[in-house]
Parts: C-alpha cells; sequence; structure tokens
C-alpha cells in the first residue's frame, strides 16, 4: 500500500487486484480551508488486507471509500464549519430531514460525486 499526501486535492487510485498492491497518490484533505478549487472534496478509504499464512503473503484484496465534503461557514445556516458524508447529506437535504445545508452546498455536493469517481480513476495514457 502506497498513500501518497501532500497536494490537498484528490487523485488517483491504482488497485492491482492480482499483485494485491493498492496506489492512492493523494485522498485530498479530510478537512481543509475548502478554499481552493477541489479542496472541499476528498475520501475516507477502507482497505481490505488478507494475509494466507500457508503461502507467506498479504495482499491488499479490496477497497472502498466515502465521499466527504468539508462545509464551509457560508454554506451551512448555523455557521459551523464541518465534514460530512456526500451520500448522507444529500438524502438528508432532498428529504428535507435537515435545513442546516444552502442549495449552493448542495449543488456543489453532487457535483464533487461526479469528481470524485473522475479524479480516482487513473487516466490510461499514465498506466
Amino acid at each position: 500500500i502506497i498513500l501518497g499526501t501532500h497536494p490537498h486535492t484528490l487523485q488517483p487510485i491504482v488497485f492491482d487486484e492480482a499483485e494485491g498492491t493498492l496506489v492512492c497518490y493523494s485522498l485530498g484533505d479530510f478537512f481543509g480551508d475548502a478554499e481552493r478549487g477541489a479542496t472541499n472534496y476528498s475520501i475516507i478509504l477502507d482497505i481490505e488486507i488478507t494475509k494466507d499464512a500457508d503461502a507467506g503473503t498479504t495482499k491488499v484484496t479490496d477497497f472502498s471509500y466515502t465521499p466527504i465534503y468539508t462545509v464551509k461557514e457560508t454554506e451551512c445556516v448555523d455557521r459551523n464549519r464541518r465534514v460530512v458524508r456526500i451520500d448522507k447529506a444529500i438524502i438528508a437535504h432532498e428529504n428535507n430531514f435537515l435545513d442546516k445545508i444552502t442549495d449552493a452546498c448542495y449543488s456543489s455536493m453532487t457535483y464533487a460525486l461526479t469528481r470524485i469517481d473522475q479524479r480516482i480513476k487513473m487516466p490510461a495514457s499514465a498506466g
């Protein structure tokens, strides 16, 4: 497993299932200032690691992620910056369960979901 850091934005993830390797170039900012482009969304990574004692190997066998979003003070009614799970915040907003985010923030979160999928895929020319 290689976990890169520093660029403050989400970057590609490369999973080689046959080799049992995972490279994450950057997971983004978990909780950042969210002022620069693409710094308001990120992911929480879950990794499954399997050890085969008979073969003497340990491999990454799967991974998943949870998209998160840093809600800025200007994007929420209560003016408290916080990190939220994008999927849960969108469902809550759509069903009027909570009115703590603005419509603009909701729009930004739905856009972030598409950007997350685009950013974690390694471009064909780079692989």
